[in-house]
């Protein structure tokens, strides 16, 4: 049994910076913050990134970053009935579910205008 009339609330806060070690060379680095009132969990996720500006207007990139996210809201109000009839919300506690995110990319400027970019 699901009860679909209740929802959570999430607060985040990211803070960045961005600096230029050189005309060529950028680097973008932050710390985001995903806070869930209903389990009281906290996570303060890093990430970074790095681009590289070639001359003929192409570029690299890489990044890496902590990302967190929660199950669907039903999923934490669903309802278990036990053998003896007593029903309870085992999934109430759940923690967030984190991933640690991994990218590398191309940036193919064509025009002024328009430009492709592919990122693995």
């Amino acid at each position: 049994m699901i009860d679909l009339k209740n929802n959570i609330n999430n607060v985040r806060a990211y803070v960045g910076w961005k600096h230029r070690l050189n005309k060529d060379i950028t680097i973008v680095s932050g710390v985001h913050n995903f806070y869930v009132p209903l389990t009281g969990e906290n996570s303060i996720e890093p990430r970074a990134s790095l681009k590289w500006q070639l001359k003929n207007g192409n570029a690299f990139n890489a990044g890496v970053g902590r990302h967190s996210t929660m199950e669907h809201v039903s999923t934490y109000f669903a309802k278990v009935e036990d053998d003896n009839g007593v029903i309870s919300e085992p999934n109430k506690n759940l923690k967030l579910l984190k991933a640690n995110h991994f990218v590398v990319g191309y940036e193919k400027r064509f025009t002024p205008n328009i430009s492709g970019k592919i990122e693995a």
